[in-house]
């Protein structure tokens, strides 16, 4: 083969190179993600491990580019470790997490410890790899260049070609691989990639042991695909959302025993486990855990019921967020049409197949970002009912902020309602106060009811002035027959704050607000999960 030929050759594997190394990091960050948590700090923490190890490697492969005579080959090696890597980094993740568990009960209590080893839990699975990666830069570099007055455009060429491979790694990782075929297999998917790369870059490097390493790693490609198989997460709610909620390992694996799987499935938004619990369904999503257990299918229909029972004859409601559909389900038994926009496909995948039959006859469905949503729609609602995932993150963090008010408040018909659910077991009283400073400054009459047995509070406001207690609301709910008889009394919510007090809370200097540039209740959350049931302690 002549120079030019290898040279273009070298140039296509190091651009396929770039298509594995995003593609891993897409795979790495969504895997590690069901344990660690999408938190800013630990989205955080995975990218830099990822860009210390390429930094890493770029140091290594600079020295042995300038001591190895047969780069090619050197750079063949490279690929061939990265692929080794990525066959095994997924089954590895899923054999971790009792190591986290026992990472967070050691060093919850102590954040900065606790920062250091989810750093050093990243690393464990990243950083050998990403040095590798990092390491293959400066070796094709030099071997592309061969006199000073080409190094610029031949360094420029590689370094676009591998950032374009980069670019279709990371496209199709999350819109093609990761849907079809799910996480461990795109991981393989990207180790397959990487070895074969390697196998054909080592063949073209014309060392007398190529075809003997080329033929290794192949045969070894075949018996990891065996492994990759039979690998799963054996320990699902040994997460970042729900360690605290298990004195110790026993207790966590009693818990998985008595939780019955339905389904696992990765998507585009996230990885979604159904889970039947005494005939009620559970739904995790990307690690945290959703849908509705005994004590929360009351409080759940709640969000329908209050603000209808606050308004004279709705006719249209749009719910936010699917959960196990219970507010779609006591929704439209109250009103004449309900439209639901749901972010993950996934969760009303499994509210079709496993929720209570017929909750989604009728309802009008919409896959897509709430924000984004009010944003584009033209509808207008008399009511809209929002109860998000727990705010550790942006996805769901941004509906909890002033400028989301807004955007809802702009889409309610004239005297219509909008019910916030705030699920307060996670919160301090500032935190809980900085909720409903940001609610009351957009809507300028609201009502706050919480339930008696669980820290649930359900936020109701308008434009226009409106009341209702609590006496005409179990009279509404006596009609609507909706809470078994001889409940009512006992688990419904109870009117806590009326609009003057609501007022004095908002009024308060020390509260701020929680907006989309100053998330505060995003980092508060956060930082509450990581402290677990100590965290008043710590506020």
């Amino acid at each position: 083969m002549t120079e030019k030929n290898t040279q273009r050759a070298l140039l296509l594997a190091f651009c396929l190179s770039g298509a594995a190394a995003l593609l891993y990091e897409v795979v790495w960050t969504r895997a590690l993600s069901l344990i660690l948590g999408s938190t800013t700090y630990a989205l955080s923490t995975m990218l830099a491990t990822f860009m210390a190890g390429l930094a890493i490697g770029a140091y290594l492969g600079g020295k042995i580019a300038d001591g190895k005579k047969n780069l090619i080959f050197y750079f063949g090696l490279l690929e061939l470790g990265i692929g080794f890597f990525g066959l095994i980094t997924v089954p590895l993740i899923y054999s971790l997490p009792p190591v986290y568990f026992k990472m967070y009960k050691s060093f919850h209590l102590s954040p900065q410890l606790y920062f250091i080893f989810q750093f050093l839990f990243s690393a464990a699975i990243m950083l050998v790899p990403t040095t590798l990666m990092g390491a293959t830069f400066p070796i094709v570099s030099k071997r592309l260049t061969r006199q000073m007055d080409e190094m610029g455009r031949r360094v420029a060429m590689a370094y676009s070609l591998n950032t374009l491979g980069a670019i279709f790694g990371s496209l199709s990782a999350g819109f093609l691989l990761i849907p079809a075929i799910g996480i461990k297999w795109s991981s393989f998917s990207a180790g397959c990639l990487n070895i074969l790369v390697g196998g054909a870059v080592i063949l073209l490097s014309r060392e007398k042991t190529a075809k003997k390493i080329a033929l290794s790693f192949v045969i070894l490609l075949f018996i990891a695909g065996f492994f990759v198989r039979g690998a799963s997460n054996e320990h699902p709610f040994a997460t970042f959302y729900m360690a605290d909620r298990f004195e110790d390992l026993g207790h966590m694996e009693d818990a998985e025993k008595m939780h019955v799987k339905l389904m696992e499935k990765d998507y585009s938004e996230g990885t979604v486990r159904a889970y039947s619990y005494n005939n009620y369904l559970l739904i995790q999503h990307g690690g945290k855990m959703e849908g509705v257990g005994p004590g929360d299918v009351a409080n759940t229909m709640m969000l329908a019921m209050l603000p209808v029972a606050a308004m004279e004859f709705p006719q249209e409601m749009l719910v936010i967020g699917l959960g196990a559909g219970i507010t779609v389900f006591a929704g439209s038994h109250l009103v004449d049409k309900v439209s639901v926009v749901e972010i993950n496909p996934g969760v009303v995948d499994v509210v079709r197949k496993y929720g209570i039959p017929g909750t989604l006859a009728g309802v009008d469905i919409h896959k897509d970002d709430a924000r984004r949503f009010l944003a584009m729609t033209d509808n207008t609602y008399d009511i809209i009912t929002s109860e998000p995932s727990v705010p550790t993150e942006s996805v769901s963090a941004n509906l909890f902020t002033r400028e989301f008010y807004e955007a809802a408040a702009s889409r309610l018909n004239p005297g219509g309602l909008f019910c916030q659910g705030l699920q307060g077991w996670k919160l301090t009283k500032k935190d809980i106060r900085v909720c409903i400073k940001t609610f009351a400054s957009v809507f300028d009459h609201v009502y706050v009811w919480k339930s008696p047995d669980h820290d649930n509070f359900t936020l109701i406001g308008s434009h226009e002035p409106f009341s209702f207690t609590e006496k005409d609301v179990f009279e509404k709910m006596k009609k609507w027959k909706l809470i078994p008889e001889g409940h009512l009394e006992t688990y419904p919510v109870r009117l806590i704050l009326t609009p003057d007090k609501v007022r004095a809370i908002a009024e308060m200097p020390d509260i701020p607000l929680n907006t989309d540039d100053k998330p505060y209740l995003e980092f508060a959350m956060t930082r509450n999960f990581i402290f677990g049931r100590n965290f008043k302690k710590h506020r």
